[in-house]
């Protein structure tokens, strides 16, 4: 059987021997390499042993690490050349033997030189942001086993390869080292690091309105990377002093931060509006309390029926214009409890609320979604927007309006519920009238 091994003479040289098992004669002994040249700098090396007997191997030079000392039949034999730190060369010799014969490979050494100079240094002069660093590396040195890095002549002990991060201005360069000594030092890179502005602001946190009789709302933003100070703005105007990731707004309006450093301002975070108005008395303490439904009609497959109601909601004051609506969905079965803020219009009496959507309610089989909106012709393709509706007070019982695909005017829940085991959807329309208990 023909068998052939892949060694490695040299660091970088790699070879293949081939030889017939059934060339040997019992007791024969093959090597493939009788003198290999090790590099000063040492390393690992092989060679091909055949034979069809066991072998043994032995050396004679301290320096010379056998890894396989004995063994059977044909192999790839492994050693381990130290490094020559000595004035001159070396020779050491291994010895193979199987049954009689003897195999002798004569390992020779030079004296290690301290390593060729690195000839550049690669990467960019000039970081680019948002990073504040700068990539320096070299390419490696024959016979280096470390590096030696330097900013403006001083040693930066923050790499010993051949990369290394660069933080600070400043003229680099870098020598190779080995036991046998430093080379001269690489031509300079000249780096420069310009400071960044902070990163873009998230979104700010806080509600839209001051809930009484707080007459403030506590705005926050999270830490900005780079920042160093921050400044929210209001209406696009600076707020003096606002230059904390809290703010307390005090005035209705349109808010938004930034991050600051030596560098410049970051982007701004997206607006948050807020209303902050008076807790005195409103229409919205007329809204206070339970209302009922009267009448619901609604839009089932395309066909308009009213049947009478049993869906009651409750509305609580938080400001002199605004109000928390809950369990707006109501009805039977029971839904999830349900909150919309609404916001009130004091001089037209009109009430503006959000769409609300609630998943996987009424079956494991179906995802529901529950919205307050007023509806058209094409109810769809108003999916998403908010409604107003007019609070009629002229009768002395608080009423809302919304005007609705069918012509009456009404409150309106929307139900889209997309059945899971047909892939279809069902569309309900609730329009009905509320009047306060």
């Amino acid at each position: 059987m023909k068998k052939c091994f892949l060694y490695l003479l040299l660091p970088s040289v790699l070879s293949t021997a081939c030889t017939e098992d059934e060339n040997l004669s019992s007791g024969q002994l093959v090597v493939d390499k009788t003198n290999i040249q090790a590099p000063a700098i040492g390393g690992s090396m092989s060679f091909g042993v055949y034979t069809t007997d066991s072998w043994t191997a032995a050396t004679d030079a301290a320096w010379i690490n056998i890894l396989s000392p004995s063994g059977s039949g044909s192999t790839k034999f492994m050693l381990q050349v130290g490094i020559n730190t000595q004035t001159t060369s070396r020779e050491g010799i291994i010895r193979i033997t199987a049954g009689e014969e003897v195999k002798e490979i004569t390992i020779t050494q030079p004296v290690l030189t301290p390593p060729d100079p690195v000839n550049e240094i690669i990467g960019e002069n000039v970081n680019s942001c948002p990073s504040e660093t700068v990539n320096l590396s070299i390419t490696p040195v024959q016979g280096a086993l470390s590096y030696i890095w330097y900013r403006d002549g001083v040693v930066d002990a923050s790499s010993t390869d051949i990369t290394l991060i660069a933080t600070k201005n400043g003229n680099y360069t870098v020598a190779a080292v080995n036991p046998a000594g430093t080379s001269a030092v690489s031509p300079e890179k000249a780096v420069k690091i310009n400071l960044c502005p902070p990163a873009a602001a998230g979104t700010i946190t806080g509600t839209d309105y001051n809930e009484c009789p707080s007459l403030s709302v506590t705005l926050s933003i999270d830490e900005i990377a780079a920042a160093t100070a921050y400044q929210w703005y209001k209406n696009t105007q600076i707020i003096p002093g606002a230059t904390t990731t809290q703010y307390t707004a005090t005035e209705s309006g349109d808010y938004t931060v930034a991050g600051i450093n030596a560098a410049g301002t970051g982007t701004p975070s997206p607006v948050k509006t807020v209303n902050v108005v008076p807790c005195g008395s409103s229409i919205v303490d007329d809204m206070v309390g339970e209302w009922t439904a009267t009448e619901t009609a609604y839009l089932y497959n395309n066909g308009w029926v009213t049947t009478p109601s049993t869906f009651t909601i409750t509305m609580e004051k938080i400001n002199a214009a605004t109000v928390r609506i809950i369990n707006v969905a109501g009805g039977n079965p029971a839904e999830p409890v349900v909150t919309l803020i609404g916001h009130v219009d004091v001089t037209t009496n009109v009430l503006t609320l959000p769409c609300q959507i609630v998943d996987n309610w009424y079956s494991s089989e179906r995802n529901t979604y529950f919205m307050a909106m007023a509806t058209g012709a094409s109810f769809l393709l108003n999916m998403g927007l908010a409604i107003t509706a007019p609070i009629d007070n002229t009768s002395g019982k608080s009423t809302i309006l919304l005007k609705t695909g069918n012509g009456t005017y009404s409150y309106v829940i929307l139900m889209v519920t997309l059945d899971m085991q047909t892939g279809g959807s069902r569309y309900y329309a609730y329009n009905t009238k509320w009047v306060k208990k």
